[in-house]
């Protein structure tokens, strides 16, 4: 017989592991689910659902190697063709951005060789651009992976949204804000984490001008939601800031709320 408290130990191991696996499980599940929905939309008629679709995974945190591998076929298949037709450049420039989201240096060899034989001037310029950014989605990826805590009720694209506000890198915070300006998302998970960030951080880095650059994105986040309830937040900074153009941001920013 085992002593009881090597049995207790033993049980709480057990459970631990298996609710470890589980939230994983979930998770990847929840992954699947997005990298799915976007190879849905990737095969739309419709251009503007495919270019939908890579905007989505550029900001989506995503590591699916099909679905990135598909949208390297799509962009080597496609960008030989209607090179004078704008929007069909811009959905190639897109093909670029999603391939540089992956961190996966092995598609800079395809950036370049479409950089290389193009004609079309634009499209050049988001290849070579692409090329740059992905050592840096490299980094925010492995920030990100290694130490945030998902929530399985939010979709990919929240999740990351959320762990870069809470990286304290500002400009992870930046690009994450600029995002959520511009695309609000719907529910209130990712601007509630925004509110948060901002109230804790926005009299401690008066002088840090990239960080003050991204609170005042943070600030628009949180005007381009419509939702009042980040009105006290934004009052607060007004308020209280030490920063002059944080809290011109702030003003300009609870006028649209």
């Amino acid at each position: 017989m085992y002593p009881d408290s090597f049995v207790r130990r033993f049980c709480c191991f057990c459970i631990t592991i298996c609710m470890l696996l589980a939230t994983v499980g979930y998770t990847s599940a929840g992954q699947a689910e997005d990298a799915k929905r976007y190879m849905e939309m990737l095969k739309s008629e419709r251009i503007k659902t495919r270019i939908d679709s890579a905007k989505y995974i550029t900001r989506s945190g995503l590591i699916d190697p099909l679905l990135f591998e598909t949208i390297k076929n799509k962009l080597l298949t496609g960008y030989i063709h209607n090179q004078t037709n704008p929007k069909h450049m811009d959905e190639m420039a897109w093909y670029c951005k999603a391939l540089a989201s992956s961190g996966n240096m092995a598609y800079s060899d395809t950036l370049r060789e479409v950089a290389r034989t193009t004609a079309n001037e634009k499209l050049k310029r988001h290849c070579l651009n692409s090329i740059d950014q992905i050592s840096v989605h490299a980094k925010r990826n492995k920030i990100i992976k290694a130490g945030f805590a998902k929530d399985n009720s939010l979709s990919s694209e929240e999740n990351k949204m959320i762990a870069m506000f809470r990286s304290k890198d500002p400009l992870m915070m930046r690009d994450a804000a600029k995002i959520t300006s511009r695309n609000p998302f719907p529910g209130e998970a990712v601007t509630d984490v925004i509110s948060e960030e901002l109230l804790k951080l926005y009299n401690q880095n008066s002088g840090n001008k990239i960080m003050i650059d991204a609170l005042s994105w943070m600030c628009k986040a949180l005007g381009a939601s419509g939702n009042p309830k980040y009105k006290e937040t934004l009052n607060q900074v007004i308020q209280t800031g030490k920063s002059n153009k944080l809290k011109k941001y702030a003003k300009k920013s609870i006028r649209m709320l």
